[in-house]
């Protein structure tokens, strides 16, 4: 039977609460020995584990709730890096929501650090960051040679890596951040067997003649709108009917595709802002985007299927980058003996405006580049003061469309031929 004045006991010292991510107090209650009270009290709360802890013994109630409260806010003010220190595995969890970056970098960033540093390092990145040294990230570099990885993937995850870390700095969790600058040097030998760099360069007319002609009716727009566009792939998956204008021949551009596709409703397929948008958050599609070219010749390749994209899946979904290069791109290709690339086509559109005799910074923004460090002189005028006038829109609109109706001729000879 319960004694009398003996009380109903809380949990045994040391069991654990579910952990949290601040320690809290518990109510001061009265000691007891051999069921009966000693007159004292109980200073009580719970760390950052979860587990119960005592503060203190007081011989007044108020004096016990006090010890336990300057001993929460302790623990609660003390630095992270300090006694229980923030992991790297830790920061990567946690940094997207304190710096709030777009859920693009978010997810690129991520998926590198965690695919290729973290199972790398000791127990999985679960180190205190101010323990990760430039010694680590090395041996890091050298398993990531030795699995045969490329010099450019490698940089990538560095880069990622060292922009996450750059974060921590800014909050000043650590002192440096050991990721910076670095990269596989080009000649080190266990980049074996050494890959050659793909070198872009100008399609003529009868090359993408000769893809043209193997491709499907409703694959033609999507494989030539970059030489009509400039588009990079995610923003040409990502085109919308609605966007183009007719009477000016131009289109905007705002948004890009999610690479792994999917249903075009759905949040996070189609992503606000292009590649060098800086920031988005309050912004019209108008301030985010940019104007290109969408000739004539090119629209009449649209089929008049009556669908929100212009080149969407056959199921009404926004192209995989994978599924289309192996379901469209990679089967005409081989047909056709051709080995150019998408991006080949985008260069395209930038050597045939270039050789029409349109400026650089009209150019610049039909492709979305920035309009710095323009010009053959570097200096404040063409890196601050040149901007895009419009001016040449007509004599860009004619030096494409030449491009793709002698294009189109030569399908038509071919096929005269044949």
């Amino acid at each position: 039977m319960q004694q009398r004045g003996q009380g109903r006991r809380g949990p045994k010292p040391g069991s654990r609460y579910k952990p949290s991510a601040e320690a809290r107090t518990l109510s001061s209650v009265p000691e007891h020995k051999n069921g009966a009270r000693t007159g004292f009290w109980l200073a009580r709360y719970i760390d950052l584990d979860g587990k119960r802890r005592q503060a203190a013994r007081c011989s007044r109630k108020g004096d016990a709730t006090k010890a336990a409260q300057e001993k929460v806010n302790e623990l609660n003010s003390r630095d992270p890096n300090e006694g229980n220190e923030l992991t790297l595995a830790a920061w990567d969890e946690l940094w997207p929501q304190r710096v709030r970056r777009d859920s693009r970098t978010v997810r690129t960033n991520q998926h590198r650090v965690r695919h290729y540093i973290l199972p790398h390092l000791p127990s999985q990145g679960r180190i205190p960051l101010s323990e990760l040294n430039r010694g680590m990230l090395n041996d890091v570099q050298v398993a990531l040679l030795r699995a045969g990885l490329a010099k450019s993937t490698i940089d990538g995850a560095f880069s990622s890596l060292s922009a996450v870390l750059g974060y921590a700095v800014k909050e000043d969790r650590i002192e440096y951040n050991p990721a910076h600058g670095l990269r596989v040097a080009v000649d080190d030998p266990l980049l074996e067997p050494a890959r050659e760099r793909c070198e872009r360069r100008y399609i003529p007319p009868d090359e993408l003649a000769r893809l043209y002609r193997h491709l499907r009716q409703q694959d033609r727009l999507a494989c030539v709108a970059p030489v009509a566009t400039g588009c990079r792939t995610q923003e040409l998956f990502a085109l919308e009917r609605a966007d183009r204008n007719p009477q000016d021949q131009l289109i905007l551009v705002h948004q890009r595709a999610w690479r792994y596709g999917g249903d075009p409703d759905a949040d996070g397929v189609l992503i606000p802002g292009l590649k060098t948008t800086k920031g988005v958050r309050g912004k019209t599609k108008e301030e985010r985007g940019r104007r290109t070219l969408f000739p004539a010749a090119l629209a009449s390749m649209s089929t008049p299927r009556a669908h929100r994209l212009l080149v969407p899946t056959v199921t009404g979904k926004v192209w995989s980058q994978r599924n289309f290069y192996r379901d469209v791109w990679n089967p005409a290709a081989m047909l056709a003996g051709i080995s150019f690339t998408i991006y080949d086509l985008r260069h395209t559109f930038v050597s045939q405006l270039l050789g029409a005799g349109i400026p650089l910074v009209e150019v610049a923004a039909y492709v979305g580049h920035s309009t710095r460090l323009l010009g053959e002189i570097d200096n404040t005028t063409t890196r601050i003061y040149q901007h895009p006038t419009g001016k040449y829109h007509d004599r860009a609109l004619a030096a494409i469309g030449d491009y793709l109706n002698e294009m189109l001729a030569l399908c038509r000879g071919e096929r005269a031929t044949a």
